[in-house]
């Protein structure tokens, strides 16, 4: 093998040859392995060069759990089908149903957060449909984020405005309001 390596390096000698430069009466350079009446010798230069080397594994590396590159580049596509974005919701218990198109399926390390108002209100293995209880009168933001388990957010969706109605304490169900009417 070493006697094969070093006979192709004896054929790759003549290979470097000497190389000449000149200009001819037109103005035109030319280069050639043949020195002509006033041309000048050139020296290349030395190819620049760059070593490769690998990084040393430490032991922390091979001990932590291995994800495949196909899990690493998920790209997620998650949105709410329900409610309507600016949607009324009248529920006297508070109860909105909320649906999550997820497209494709997480992978295992990964988990879907759900935000009501900024706040973390539930994680969720995956899409699909459930309801949110006793969700307090007033305006509402709702938001699905899928992160992997270091909390890295991969996806998320846009924000979901709802206006939850509910029966107010101050007028109970069955009571008809007030109305004075002034006597003149």
């Amino acid at each position: 093998m070493k006697l094969r390596v070093l006979m192709l390096l004896l054929l790759a000698l003549p290979a470097s040859a000497e190389i000449y430069k000149w200009v001819d009466a037109d103005g035109k350079i030319h280069y050639g392995d043949k020195p002509v009446a006033g041309a000048e010798k050139v020296v290349p230069k030395e190819p620049m060069t760059a070593t490769l080397s690998r990084a040393p594994t430490t032991p922390t590396q091979t001990q932590q759990p291995q994800t495949s590159p196909a899990q690493q580049r998920i790209s997620y596509k998650v949105k709410f089908t329900a409610p309507d974005n600016n949607a009324t919701v009248r529920n006297n218990n508070g109860q909105v149903p909320v649906s999550i198109f997820l497209k494709p399926e997480l992978a295992s390390n990964h988990r879907l957060q759900l935000f009501l108002d900024g706040s973390v209100i539930r994680t969720l293995g995956g899409g699909g449909n459930f309801v949110l209880d006793d969700i307090d009168r007033g305006e509402h933001q709702l938001q699905v984020k899928v992160i992997d388990k270091s909390g890295k957010i991969l996806a998320y969706s846009s924000k979901r405005t709802l206006f939850m109605h509910r029966q107010s304490l101050l007028m109970p169900s069955g009571s008809k309001p007030i109305v004075k009417i002034p006597h003149n």
